[in-house]
């Protein structure tokens, strides 16, 4: 969409960001999901995660591609490839450090979500680590010993994806950081 500036494209990066601005409506989705038999259970809730995550890794991707130089297209064009393999073997290979970014932020954002799972899954055996947390709360108490081991159980698989990423979000953060 930002290599080829059109209208359209024009018109659909401004309304997927629409959704970044626009409130997250709980009554249509879940309307929605009862309609479509994806409520009370993991399909709709991941539907609904990654639909809210779109505007935000469009966001992302936008702007990353709007930093790859043009010429990069022009020397690809010369050397005779077609637009498909232009993507996967020119610019794909460049988007590593987004994607990786990507992945990191958009499980971490899914793995913490509380409110989608609070209004979309009632049933408690399907909670996820948010929702557990707060299931340790009493009446007039919290249990702060098994908060504590709870999310520090919880952290390790946040903590493993961003390890795996790291090096390309490193190398991500320091791409402009040096003029050459």
């Amino acid at each position: 969409m930002q290599r080829h500036r059109t209208r359209f494209t024009s018109f659909t990066y401004k309304f997927l960001l629409a959704g970044m601005i626009a409130p997250f409506s709980f009554i249509p989705a879940i309307k929605l999901l009862q309609i479509l038999h994806m409520g009370n259970n993991f399909s709709g809730l991941i539907m609904v995660d990654l639909a809210s995550q779109i505007p935000f890794t469009i966001l992302i991707y936008y702007s990353f591609i709007h930093g790859v130089p043009r010429e990069l297209d022009d020397a690809a064009n010369v050397d005779g490839t077609g637009p498909i393999r232009m993507f996967f073997q020119v610019i794909f290979p460049l988007l590593m450090p987004v994607v990786s970014t990507n992945i990191v932020l958009t499980f971490t954002s899914i793995w913490n979500d509380f409110s989608n799972v609070l209004f979309l899954v009632p049933n408690s055996s399907m909670w996820t680590m948010p929702m557990g947390v707060f299931n340790f709360q009493q009446l007039y108490s919290y249990n702060y010993a098994l908060v504590c081991a709870y999310i520090t159980i919880a952290l390790i698989p946040v903590l493993i994806i961003y390890l795996l990423g790291q090096k390309y979000i490193i190398s991500g953060m320091t791409t402009g950081a040096v003029k050459g």
